[in-house]
């Protein structure tokens, strides 16, 4: 009986693994769809577009794969990296649009709480404004320590980030240098009106 009972558990298995792919597809394809349609609309220029989406999302899961995510933290990421520069304050004006569009995007496409939280989080987290904001912060407040040295402001601490936004931010921000990343300040420096 045992036996029996093990081998239709792995078939029940079997059966389900398909269908949780083809939701996760299918919730990827969506969310790929509505993020080109927001970049083109939002009046992003080229140095955030639907070209730097696909490669940040491209270089977070090959860093996720080498990190060992399992698949569903590797969904978080692509998730999180197709959503990061949706509504972003560069354009948008506002830290909390970007969040707030993802969050009810994800929601409406039925995607578990869990889920929505931790792409929310990453994509509330990635910004390197963010993180300039925070050693500003230290820097203000930081004091002298017991050996009487000052102690240097720094960013997030490793505790408080997770693999998912690591995966993300590093592949945000390797984007962002080398011959692509000069190509993209000279666009976003040059749009109209900067």
């Amino acid at each position: 009986n045992l036996f029996v009972v093990t081998i239709l558990g792995s078939l029940v298995s079997l059966q389900q693994a398909p269908a949780s792919q083809a939701l996760s597809h299918d919730i990827i394809k969506s969310t790929e769809d509505w993020v080109r349609s927001e970049m083109e609309s939002s009046g992003n220029d080229a140095s955030h577009d639907w070209n730097h989406v696909t490669r940040v999302r491209s270089l977070a899961l090959k860093i996720a794969n080498a990190e060992g995510l399992d698949s569903g933290a590797k969904h978080i990421v692509e998730l999180s990296a197709l959503l990061h520069d949706v509504k972003d304050y560069k354009y948008s004006g506002s830290d909390v649009a970007g969040p707030e569009a993802a969050r009810a995007f994800l929601a409406a496409q039925g995607v578990t709480e869990e889920v929505v939280t931790k792409v929310v989080d990453v994509v509330s987290r990635v910004s390197y404004k963010k993180e300039l904001a925070l050693l500003s912060s230290q820097s203000s407040t930081a004091g002298m320590g017991a050996t009487g040295v000052t102690s240097p402001p720094t960013p997030f601490q490793p505790s408080e980030i997770s693999k998912e936004l690591a995966c993300v931010q590093d592949a945000d921000r390797l984007d962002a240098i080398g011959a692509i990343g000069i190509a993209r300040c000279f666009t976003f420096g040059g749009a109209p009106g900067r």
